[in-house]
């Protein structure tokens, strides 16, 4: 990842906003910064009105102080101050805001592995939100330094141990990978002002070019890519994990495991597909089948996908084995007429480690791949003593 500078005078980059933005809930800000100056107010992130008259920002006081401030269309304000430390000259760290249920702010020096969690100075509540719908959102309004990457978490804002996960210096960082994920991320490496903003959920406009003033919601001033500072961080960000689901087959709307033999793939997400097995189906001498799709929701990314077990608790004489249906993605898989019939053309195996996995193949935007759970239960087995099996999957975008 590049670094951008900002040099203080009247900096910004502005983008104009989707609803996706409207925080009216709690949320959590959080930016990696490197500040060679507080002599003016600089503000990290801020979010304006269509109007122009509603606004909240996020930055750091002259006295290196963070603050979160709210101005409604009313006129109301609302200023809180940490509580805390100052943000230190010349060093990279993190600074955050986590508001409006419960309000403090967040401060760690980049790989320290010490934090801060100050509460602000100010009693009360801050809601409501300003809704900034049409309005537009400005980075680093009067900053003076270097700003690496920037994450917005609503509508619920991180625990505290949650923000402390993002300072891990030993391997590549991914904000989106948060729980929950941000809604915005940017890591600020676009080389040019007409250049798409690179926020990894897609929810930013285009940069159209220079700005016209300080209400022009799209543009850029005083801010260039820095090559000559290093955070001394891996920022290779990988994409935004991919929405992947068992799904139980059946039909279009299944959600029954004993009906999950195979046929048109489920809207239904399956947590197990053999749920019962521990129980009445652990019946020795006895063999069971069942089928789900290894489903991929996003719309517009593919991804291999591998799958093996990661854990078996099985009795003596129990055997969990899984197979694919023959075919490709998206086709439908045969239909078995009870539990106990196997599947035609099937192959099972028993994969016990990412290195042995089963490989699924390629699965495009939209698509299921059907996969098949075999349980062998022998006659001298004693049955349904505990029976339990964790099914690991492996996605690697494409």
């Amino acid at each position: 990842m590049s670094v951008r500078s900002w040099d203080g005078d009247a900096s910004y980059l502005n983008v104009p906003v989707t609803a996706a933005l409207d925080m009216t809930a709690d949320m959590t800000i959080a930016a990696l910064i490197y500040p060679r100056s507080t002599s003016s107010q600089g503000i990290i992130l801020s979010g304006t009105d269509s109007g122009g008259t509603g606004r909240w920002e996020f930055g750091i006081r002259t006295s290196g102080l963070p603050y979160f401030f709210i101005r409604r269309g009313d006129g109301s304000t609302v200023l809180i101050q940490s509580a805390g430390s100052a943000v230190t000259l010349n060093q990279w760290q993190i600074v955050g805001w986590t508001g409006f249920g419960t309000r403090h702010f967040h401060l760690s020096q980049l790989g320290s592995g010490t934090w801060e969690h100050p509460d602000g100075d100010v009693a009360g509540g801050i809601s409501p939100m300003v809704p900034i719908s049409g309005g537009y959102m400005s980075i680093g309004y009067n900053v003076n330094g270097l700003m690496a990457i920037l994450g917005i978490w609503s509508p619920l804002g991180l625990t505290d141990g949650q923000v402390e996960q993002l300072d891990d210096t030993s391997a590549s960082i991914d904000w989106t990978t948060a729980t929950p994920p941000p809604h915005g991320a940017w890591n600020f490496d676009q080389a040019a002002a007409l250049e798409d903003v690179p926020e990894l959920l897609g929810e930013f406009e285009t940069i159209t070019g220079a700005l016209s003033g300080p209400s022009d919601s799209n543009g850029i001033q005083g801010t260039t890519i820095d090559t000559t500072h290093d955070p001394a961080w891996d920022f290779a960000v990988p994409p935004p994990p991919l929405p992947f689901e068992v799904r139980f087959s059946g039909g279009a709307a299944n959600d029954d495991p004993d009906l999950s033999l195979g046929g048109v793939e489920s809207s239904e997400p399956a947590l197990a597909l053999m749920p019962n097995f521990a129980r009445i189906d652990a019946v020795p001498g006895t063999t069971h089948h069942a089928c789900g799709y290894v489903h991929n929701g996003d719309p517009g990314g593919a991804a291999t996908v591998t799958a093996y077990f990661s854990a078996r608790d099985l009795s003596p004489g129990v055997t969990m084995a899984i197979g694919l249906e023959p075919g490709d993605p998206g086709d439908v898989a045969q239909t078995i007429p009870d539990a106990q019939t196997p599947p035609d053309l099937v192959v099972f195996s028993t994969p016990a480690s990412a290195d042995a996995a089963l490989s699924l193949g390629d699965i495009g935007p939209g698509e299921g791949k059907a996969i098949w759970l075999r349980a062998v239960i022998a006659p001298n087995s004693p049955g349904a003593i505990h029976n339990s099996y964790t099914l690991t999957f492996s996605v690697t975008p494409i």
